[in-house]
């Protein structure tokens, strides 16, 4: 099957599949709707959170959409994959996102976009009457936040245009508030406008197809719209911008088009970001809203951050497993059997891969890949296994570690950059420029050894009589290579 060209037609899958809650109940915007989402991801497991619909909020008609592919199980669904083994739909994942790399596809313009259904131009503008954006650490961020907004921009110099994930303050009803961070996309494109004196267009998308979204939050190495159409081997409908020469998805439920002055900057935040901490105020750039247009009946689109779990870090979880496999295929990394991230490390900061050693420092060429990588030089933790270790169960990773682990030959720390919102480094430039470290575990086997357990055909003929034994059934069956 193939992925789902909108996210709204995703999202009548996920109600008719039970995945989706819709809340009919007014709830306020400013306090109610992260309250619940918060109180949510507190209470359940992630693969036990559904998708949110708010449908009544209050001085709002538009309902907000939250949670959507923030579990395994729903992120493969967005791609057309509804497999219930968790082991093979790893393996179909691996599969697609790879051909979404290998096999790109160039977007497609077409004349009629759904997302030009509607049209708001100048004075017409008002985006804080129009989205119910909500604020999500009431009482301590700066004011309400666009989380799942797309920005796209155009780099001046070379003309690729790239869409990454950064988060907009509102400001008012045609003023945006934007932190893309060191080494993004539109932090190099303002960068170099502002150099030449020149405003630097911009597009906000909001609600885009689930091939769209999941690149979109990666940093990937290609243009993201074209990944979207090597998901499924044909191009994605695009549609030019009202105000500017900028592509956007067709299927996207709305977009905020604009332009980021040159050498314009404005306080931006507080605001509780992905590591749970409350980033500090900073001059920043703004984006002065020129239009906005959007389909009929649309659907705002959120991603909750700040202290984990939340859905941001749920979603990370769920889907960078498989752009980092595409990091380490690209760099001739052999035998890479799992890779996991925890939630409780936001979905990026610890990195588990396990693989068949192949030579002693086939574990270190693994770390040295990712911290190479465009999209993963900041992964403060990367632990790498054996094949046999289920790295998803914390009693067979840290025997592993206890195990295996010689830190004076087995641990690699490195110098380096980290977020601007790690709160381990500080938070100012000189802080994070002299104290951010990353760490490398080794807790692969350092040679061959015997484990100390009986043999393979005594536990095969246990499990035959266990019923005879009148214990309780296993639940576990002992997994061992012999």
């Amino acid at each position: 099957m193939e992925s789902f060209k909108s996210m709204r037609d995703f999202m009548e899958v996920l109600d008719r599949e039970g995945e989706l809650v819709r809340i009919s109940c007014a709830v306020d915007k400013d306090w109610e709707i992260s309250t619940i989402a918060r109180q949510m991801c507190f209470s359940y497991k992630l693969d036990q959170r559904p998708a949110l619909l708010f449908e009544n909020i209050r001085g709002f008609s538009m309902p907000l959409l939250l949670n959507e592919t923030a579990t395994p199980k729903r992120a493969a669904m967005a791609l057309g994959i509804f497999v219930d083994d968790p082991a093979e739909r790893r393996k179909l994942m691996r599969e697609k996102f790879w051909r979404a790399y290998e096999n790109r596809v160039s977007p497609k313009l077409v004349e009629k976009a759904p997302c030009k259904e509607n049209i708001l131009m100048g004075d017409e503008v008002d985006l804080t009457r129009l989205l119910p954006v909500p604020i999500w650490t009431p009482g301590k961020d700066a004011g309400p936040y666009i989380t799942a907004g797309g920005t796209v921009s155009r780099d001046p110099e070379t003309g690729e245009q790239s869409i990454g994930n950064y988060r907009l303050q509102l400001k008012g009803k045609n003023k945006l508030g934007i932190y893309a961070g060191d080494g993004q996309d539109t932090f190099y494109h303002w960068r170099k406008a502002f150099a030449l004196n020149k405003p630097l267009p911009v597009a906000v998308v909001i609600g885009p197809p689930p091939t769209v979204l999941f690149p979109q939050i990666y940093r990937v190495p290609f243009d993201e719209l074209s990944i979207a159409g090597g998901f499924d081997g044909k191009p994605l409908p695009v549609a030019k911008c009202e105000t500017s020469d900028l592509l956007v998805p067709a299927y996207a439920e709305i977009v905020i088009e604009g332009e980021i002055p040159p050498n314009v900057f404005e306080e931006e935040g507080p605001f509780g970001e992905a590591f749970g901490v409350i980033s500090p105020q900073r001059p920043r750039p703004i984006i002065n809203v020129k239009a906005v247009t959007f389909r009929h009946n649309p659907i705002y689109h959120a991603f909750m951050s700040s202290y984990v779990p939340g859905t941001a870090s749920a979603t990370r979880a769920s889907i960078k497993p498989y752009f980092v496999y595409n990091t380490l295929r690209m760099a001739g990394v052999p035998e890479i059997r799992d890779i996991y991230l925890p939630e409780a490390a936001t979905g990026t900061q610890i990195l588990i891969v396990s693989i068949k050693k192949m030579w002693a420092f086939h574990p270190r060429h693994v770390m040295f890949a990712i911290w190479g990588s465009k999209a993963s030089h900041d992964c403060k933790f990367i632990i790498v296994t054996d094949e046999d270790v289920n790295i998803r169960d914390p009693f067979e990773l840290n025997r592993a570690i206890f195990m295996n682990v010689n830190p004076a030959r087995d641990v690699v720390i490195i110098e380096g950059g980290s977020w601007t919102i790690d709160p381990s480094v500080g938070m100012s430039t000189e802080q994070r420029a002299t104290t951010a470290t990353k760490m490398g575990i080794d807790a692969t086997r350092p040679y061959k050894y015997d484990i100390a357990l009986p043999e393979e055909e005594h536990f095969r003929k246990v499990k035959e009589r266990w019923s005879e034994y009148g214990i309780k059934p296993l639940e576990r069956i002992l997994e061992i290579l012999f």
